[in-house]
């Protein structure tokens, strides 16, 4: 996680590890979660955004989004030299993870939703089932950032 600058886990999922280590190597710990196979209910989508913005504040442009060569066995879909990225999780990596990631590529990096959602799966085939993608496509940009900004995502 070093590599690549992450100075944030979230985890959406239920918790199946201890947060001391993530602590102990500087690491702060965001509990997410909800359910599996679903959308992120307001509340969460509320504070992830939250976290999101607040990252990447004062970074500047241009977008400093880099794919990840496949040869990284699948697990990092974007990365970045930016100085602040933040690392989601699920159990499967499949649904709830990429669905936050969408939204941060949405809102931030002005991605719409076919974009976002092809990005990941390019990377992570099988992402986001039937049900979130119906989700992300009626899902309208708040317009936190204002303009397209700086955004790092990992998966």
């Amino acid at each position: 996680m070093r590599k690549h600058h992450v100075t944030d886990v979230v985890r959406v999922c239920e918790a199946t590890y201890p947060a001391a280590g993530l602590d102990n190597a500087g690491l702060k710990l965001h509990e997410l979660p909800y359910d599996d196979g679903q959308s992120p209910p307001k509340e969460i989508l509320e504070k992830w955004l939250t976290l999101v913005g607040d990252r990447i504040k004062g970074i500047p442009p241009p977008l400093a989004t880099e794919l990840v060569p496949s040869s990284h066995n699948g697990s990092v879909a974007a990365v970045s030299d930016c100085p602040t990225c933040i690392a989601v999780h699920c159990v499967a990596g499949l649904g709830r993870a990429p669905v936050l990631v969408a939204i941060a590529l949405i809102e931030f990096a002005g991605m719409n939703y076919q974009e976002a959602v092809t990005l990941i799966r390019k990377h992570r085939r099988g992402a986001i089932n039937g049900k979130q993608l119906a989700w992300l496509d009626k899902y309208k940009r708040s317009n936190r950032a204002g303009t397209q900004t700086t955004c790092c995502v990992m998966m």
